[in-house]
């Protein structure tokens, strides 16, 4: 498993992987 975390400035994504599948993603305001 893969949790991947992208942290912006207006936006903090994540997105979790099991081989090359896609399982979840979020994203979530930074203020």
């Amino acid at each position: 498993m893969l949790l991947a975390i992208d942290v912006g400035n207006t936006n903090a994504k994540f997105a979790l992987f099991r081989g090359a599948e896609l399982l979840a993603r979020w994203r979530i305001a930074t203020d």
